[in-house]
């Protein structure tokens, strides 16, 4: 999990990371769109997605 905003509201929340599709730069953040089409993007910092994508690779077999 990871601390994001809800970019529509504005709203601080944590979103899975396994849930992502589509992630876009954004300066020093990050665009995020998951798998729910109903919902808009979120915002993540950048250092925080690459950590994670980082993390996540090392899981792969």
């Amino acid at each position: 999990m990871t601390r994001a905003t809800y970019e529509p509201t504005g709203e601080e929340c944590w979103i899975n990371m396994d849930y992502v599709i589509d992630a876009y730069p954004l300066g020093n953040k990050m665009r995020l769109y998951t798998i729910d089409r109903e919902r808009g993007s979120y915002l993540v910092n950048r250092e925080a997605f690459e950590f994670e994508q980082a993390f996540a690779n090392q899981l792969k077999f």
